[in-house]
């Protein structure tokens, strides 16, 4: 069918792209000065903001590719080759390029992974917009209905699955507050050597619980998942963070 064919060539062009900008990443240390200049908006400077923000986007990537499957679980083994793919050659991109970096060019390993950040943060974006074009177009063409998943209250904030109500939204959040007021408090009274990781570490889990919190919450009022953009926003995402506290759960029809 020509459905299947143009949804072949998509993947097809997808993985070969992103093949060759891996290819270029470790044999060349260059992938251009557009996968640059994304990976540097990224980073800023510092390769812990780099990891960081690279986890962040990757949390994105997993929420944007569930929910886009959430009403087709056709699609459910095609998502996880997808996301499967893509992870490998972001670990590859960071592990392996900084590794022949520091062995074969005797690179400094502070400036080989400074560099790889970079090219792994820009390099990851066009991964996972690749991805994300590939499986909205394959959606846009395959006739699924099917509704089989059940969003039922699920109060885990670790959990894609489910709505959560307003008030076990809250307390998540409290907990979660309190949870990184008191990590913090011990990591600076023992004065860890790698209190600037754990502290990096900490903050991707807290963005990845309330994320996750945030979009089972969205669906609880039934508004659009491409709203967490904007919550993700410093200081505008109020504007999406507060109703969240205080509008009520909606019943489905």
């Amino acid at each position: 069918m020509i459905k299947d064919k143009i949804n072949l060539i998509l993947l097809g062009l997808k993985i070969v792209l992103s093949l060759f900008i891996t290819y270029l990443i470790l044999f060349k240390g260059d992938a251009g000065f557009l996968i640059h200049g994304i990976g540097a908006f990224f980073v800023g400077g510092n390769y812990i903001i780099g990891l960081s923000s690279l986890a962040n986007i990757t949390v994105f990537y997993i929420l944007a590719l569930y929910n886009l499957t959430l009403n087709c679980t056709s699609l459910t083994k095609f998502k996880n080759n997808l996301l499967i793919f893509d992870l490998i050659l972001v670990i590859i991109n960071i592990v392996l390029s900084t590794f022949i970096a520091c062995t074969y060019y005797q690179m400094p390993f502070q400036d080989a992974i400074s560099k790889y950040i970079v090219l792994s943060a820009g390099a990851t974006t066009i991964y996972y917009l690749m991805s994300l074009l590939v499986m909205l177009v394959k959606l846009k063409m395959q006739n699924n209905s099917s509704t089989d998943i059940d969003l039922d209250i699920n109060n885990n904030p670790f959990s894609f699955t489910g709505k959560i109500g307003r008030c076990s939204y809250l307390i998540t959040k409290v907990v979660i507050l309190f949870l990184f007021f008191m990590t913090v408090f011990i990591l600076k009274l023992c004065n860890f050597e790698y209190t600037v990781i754990l502290l990096a570490l900490l903050l991707f889990l807290i963005f990845s619980a309330s994320l996750f919190t945030a979009s089972k919450r969205l669906r609880d009022i039934k508004w659009k998942q491409w709203l967490l953009i904007i919550w993700a926003i410093p200081v505008i995402g109020l504007c999406i963070g507060l109703p969240l506290l205080v509008i009520k759960s909606k019943q489905d029809a």
